[in-house]
């Protein structure tokens, strides 16, 4: 029965949900279904145990978790990381989670022009990418010669499924274990893109040497057509690792929009960051290199699709320039909230977004 309280959440009204009455009878039933339902019973559990201020009464805790899950659609663990427990209603409601980002940014007719297939994202922008990028899907629509001809003189390459998203499944290969379709088809049975190497700038590759560690950049269109940045974010792998993803045990920290500099420690989940953990660099106060460039050039790929209400774009700093790793119709506001420690509804609201 994992997810049924998921399902159920997402096919009950906002109204229903927030009315004091039927939202209190529906956490009553969410009790009686957490015990069978394992996904959500270990995300309680996770949370409990993430939430810093031990001296917050746990029962007292606990429900307070299932109140916001059910009137705000706020999952546990994001309720954790956002520290909830002693935050006002009018401060909680500043918070906007990623069941209702999704909703807003991906799902609402006409604020997403991106297709699914991060192909034909890549053929969409195909300009900004700095690397060759090759399309296997199950049909085999490319020819054992194209394939052959794309790995050759690659010792590595990096393997990504087509609609995947967080980093899951993304896999650094060499092209000895995959010298033609038969193997590349028994080692990634889906559809795949298949990725030239991203030679890493040290700017950003020295804080951990196994991942490429990424700008996050987003940016917005307002309802009157006007263009923002809105906030950037440095995204760094850990341990041996080859992705940054936070949901893949990465870490994140804030940059200064203005100047264009690192001005947070980074954070994983609810833990801090002075020093990364591998490599012991200092993260905070790092320069981001041709900020400039990377402002104006997020700008100029934004524009070519202004009917896109936000993007966000993880952007490698490489020996020769930046490069556009991947574009994301809803980036999550997850970290911007963490490391700001506020909701980001209310700057969203100020500047048109919303």
């Amino acid at each position: 029965m994992r997810r049924t309280i998921e399902r159920i959440n997402r096919h009950v009204p906002p109204a229903v949900r927030h009315n004091a009455v039927t939202g209190k009878i529906l956490s009553e039933l969410y009790r009686v279904i957490i015990p069978v339902d394992d996904q959500f019973q270990e995300q309680m559990s996770k949370a409990l145990e993430m939430y810093e201020d031990k001296s917050v009464d746990r029962k007292a805790l606990y429900n307070d978790m299932l109140s916001e899950f059910v009137t705000a659609w706020i999952r546990p663990v994001e309720y954790a990381k956002f520290e909830l427990f002693h935050k006002s209603p009018e401060e909680r409601r500043a918070y906007i989670p990623d069941h209702e980002e999704v909703t807003i940014f991906k799902r609402t007719e006409g604020s997403n022009i991106l297709p699914d297939s991060k192909f034909e994202r890549y053929l969409m922008f195909r300009k900004y990418f700095r690397r060759d990028v090759l399309c296997v899907d199950e049909q085999r629509s490319v020819s054992e010669e194209e394939y052959k001809k794309f790995i050759a003189g690659k010792e590595t390459v990096v393997v990504k499924p087509l609609k995947g998203t967080k980093g899951h499944g993304v896999a650094m290969v060499s092209t000895k274990e995959i010298p033609g379709l038969s193997e590349f088809g028994n080692r990634f049975p889906g559809a795949c893109l298949v990725e030239e190497m991203i030679m890493q700038g040290e700017e950003l590759k020295k804080f951990h040497l196994e991942s490429v560690n990424t700008v996050r950049f987003v940016t917005g269109m307002d309802h009157s057509g006007g263009f923002h940045n809105l906030f950037s974010l440095v995204r760094i792998g850990q341990g041996d690792s080859i992705i940054d993803n936070v949901a893949g045990g990465g870490l994140v920290a804030l940059v200064d929009m203005e100047k264009g500099r690192i001005c947070s420690s980074a954070c994983r989940g609810t833990e801090r960051f002075e020093y990364h953990p591998d490599t012991n660099v200092r993260i905070e106060g790092t320069e981001i290199p041709q900020w400039e460039e990377l402002c104006s050039l997020v700008r100029e790929i934004h524009l070519s699709q202004p009917g896109q209400r936000i993007f966000g774009f993880d952007m490698a700093w490489t020996t020769s320039g930046w490069d556009l790793v991947e574009i994301n119709p809803a980036p999550s506001f997850d970290s911007y909230q963490e490391l700001t420690g506020k909701g980001i509804r209310p700057y969203l609201q100020r500047t048109g977004i919303l």
